[in-house]
């Protein structure tokens, strides 16, 4: 039963037989979250008059929210052809679109939009994420940069202009994009994790840590945030070969995994940290973690290899049966060598180091490895 408390004013009750007193009953609903309620009346407003165009695009916001994006979309396009130079019902349909992952429509949608409304700055960096999506980052760029003429203080056409700029490897002007994102929105997350990014890959790993720890103190549960933290402090790590660092890499890492038990990269880096600071059969144990995640990565085979002869180093003659395990895993990522030819070469550097004939990795190479 409706609820025409309060719509005496709107003229609602006594229109109730027609069809924009269907609609407004529909809105007042909507804008109450009262879907189902809101979704009857315009099927009324429909019914009474099939080609009212105003209650089909309401009609499509409703159904969209209500989560039945393939109806919704059949409402935006009665509009269309209704309307067929209505911006709503083309944005709409875009965004529907864009839910369905059908990418390429949602462009042609979007483009539409930018034709009907070129002074449109949102329109403009609504069409640079379509083309984004659709993985055609200098279009993108061209749209952000578009709506950041038409409105220079817009963060997210420039935060979509740094990831455009970001795909296509030009990256001091992503950073230079980022650092207006983040001057015209100092709280905005993704900015400071994506900032952090492009930094490590400028070779500027301390300001790539400090950027990460920005966006912790935004959102300190965020896993996003402690791998990004984690991945500039590893390369720190490595180079200043430092414990204090390498624990610092560690509780990155683990702070992330703790958020998401499922982000197998950072269980991996997390099993390199270990390793390096001599936590052994931990590091081998995290690898483990990693490698259930995510199983087909010679990196992760290298480093169990590696975990596994550490723990017996010294004692590899007593111990046969760890170390015919850490060969086991070296040895796979021997033969994977083609696709990480630096993991190649630090494996023979193992070989090398045990006395090990990499010829022999083809027999002793089994299909399950000895030891995990």
């Amino acid at each position: 039963m409706e609820d025409y408390e309060g719509l005496e004013n709107l003229g609602v009750v006594n229109l109730l037989g027609n069809r924009e007193g269907q609609v407004n009953l529909g809105v007042v609903n909507l804008t109450r979250d009262r879907l189902e309620l809101a979704l009857t009346c315009l099927d009324r407003a429909t019914n009474i008059n099939p080609e009212y165009p105003t209650a089909w695009l309401n009609k499509g916001v409703v159904l969209y929210s209500l989560g039945r994006p393939h109806e919704a979309l059949e409402a935006f396009e009665q509009d269309i052809e209704l309307r067929p130079n209505n911006t709503s019902a083309w944005a709409n349909k875009a965004n529907v679109l864009e839910q369905m992952n059908r990418y390429q429509e949602a462009l042609e949608a979007r483009t539409r939009v930018v034709d009907l409304k070129p002074g449109d700055a949102r329109a403009w960096q609504s069409l640079g994420s379509a083309y984004y999506d659709s993985d055609h980052y200098r279009e993108a760029l061209s749209a952000y940069n578009r709506s950041i003429d038409l409105r220079k203080s817009e963060s997210n056409s420039w935060f979509g202009r740094a990831l455009a700029l970001s795909q296509l490897n030009r990256n001091r002007e992503a950073l230079r994009a980022y650092d207006r994102v983040t001057s015209l929105n100092p709280d905005h997350l993704e900015a400071w994790i994506n900032k952090a990014v492009v930094l490590k890959r400028l070779s500027r790993y301390n300001d790539a840590a400090v950027a990460a720890e920005t966006a912790i103190n935004l959102r300190p549960d965020f896993a996003e945030a402690w791998a990004a933290k984690g991945n500039a402090l590893l390369v720190l790590a490595r180079q200043e070969n430092c414990l204090d660092r390498w624990k610092e890499t560690f509780e990155a890492y683990d702070r992330a995994t703790n958020l998401d038990a499922d982000y197998a990269e950072c269980w991996s880096m997390k099993g390199v940290a270990l390793l390096f600071m001599g936590r052994y059969l931990e590091a081998s144990q995290t690898i483990e973690r990693a490698m259930a995640l995510r199983p087909n990565q010679p990196q992760d085979w290298f480093h169990k290899g590696q975990a596994l002869l550490k723990m017996v180093e010294g004692q590899r003659a007593s111990r046969p049966v760890e170390t015919a395990a850490g060969v086991w895993w070296l040895c796979r990522a021997w033969r994977a060598r083609d696709r990480f030819p630096n993991r190649g070469a630090q494996v023979m550097k193992i070989f090398e180091q045990i006395g090990y004939d990499p010829s022999r990795c083809a027999q002793d190479y089994l299909p399950i490895p000895i030891i995990s």
